[in-house]
């Protein structure tokens, strides 16, 4: 953790992660920053995913993230049942400020209406 810059996940590396996205990293932070809940994406690695969410997390130091994150969400993950049984209600309201990352693509269709 660099000290000079206090902030949660301040090792991880932005750049690399969010490669693709640059030009959107400005919208990224706003969205983190208003806690508008996101879903993060990787058909990749599940490192790819946390990092992405644990970066978005850090993207508001000096400023706590005071929000729940999950860096790795899976179907296991005692909230996916109601999460996707309001997906399926047509009634979905994600928390404010949630950042949860995920690799599977059946997740991913379950919970396309958020």
């Amino acid at each position: 953790m660099n000290m000079q810059y206090p902030g949660l996940f301040q090792d991880i590396d932005l750049l690399s992660v969010f490669r693709p996205l640059v030009k959107h990293l400005w919208t990224l932070w706003e969205l983190v920053l208003v806690g508008e809940p996101i879903m993060i994406f990787s058909p990749g690695t599940p490192r790819r995913a946390s990092d992405a969410v644990l970066g978005l997390a850090g993207l508001v130091a000096p400023l706590p993230f005071a929000a729940d994150y999950r860096p790795f969400f899976t179907i296991y993950d005692v909230d996916f049942q109601p999460y996707r049984a309001q997906c399926a209600a047509g009634d979905m309201i994600a928390p404010a400020g949630l950042l949860i990352g995920c690799t599977n693509p059946m997740l991913y269709q379950q919970l396309e209406k958020w």
